[in-house]
């Protein structure tokens, strides 16, 4: 038993926590409630170039493959349970306001992968991605990192239409 307790110690840390409906709203409550309220309030910025703009959150569960929309963080924790597979933090931007765009619209989207063992976080393009365990935290400077890399995301694709136009 003991070489097998050391030969399992080389292989990195094992599970203190696993998937469960307690583990999962622990890391609602404490890491996307604040992952949420930052990408909102980030996200807000670009409202003003928008005629219409709104949050929501996305919950899919292992049953479902259309998933279920909330407006608001407590509605959505209502109906998290060990079942769960993916979370989106979603804000949509409709009709730039702005004639020569035409139609040009948005979605900034941060997704949560709910696995047995660990939890996957992701901008809307996968091109940042942070891996965490249901006993870790996400820490300030992951959150700020996630919301930069979708808001950046966001900026470019405005950049882009303008450039677009402009040939």
């Amino acid at each position: 038993i003991g070489l097998i307790e050391q030969k399992l110690k080389t292989l990195g840390n094992k599970l203190e926590v696993k998937k469960s409906e307690e583990a999962i709203l622990h890391f609602y409550d404490t890491s996307v409630s604040k992952l949420f309220e930052k990408f909102a309030h980030d996200s807000r910025k670009f409202s003003k170039f928008y005629l219409e703009s709104k949050t929501s959150i996305r919950i899919y569960d292992t049953y479902e493959s259309l998933g279920h929309f909330f407006e608001n963080m407590e509605d959505a924790r209502g109906n998290l349970m060990d079942s769960l597979k993916r979370i989106e933090l979603k804000y949509e931007f409709r009709d730039f306001k702005h004639e020569s765009f035409e139609r040009f619209d948005h979605n900034s989207i941060i997704s949560l992968n709910f696995d047995y063992e660990s939890i996957s976080i992701s901008d809307g393009r996968n091109e940042f991605q942070i891996q965490k365990h249901y006993d870790e935290l996400l820490s300030e400077d992951e959150i700020q990192k996630l919301v930069g890399v979708e808001l950046k995301r966001h900026q470019q694709a405005i950049e882009q239409k303008i450039q677009d136009l402009r040939q």
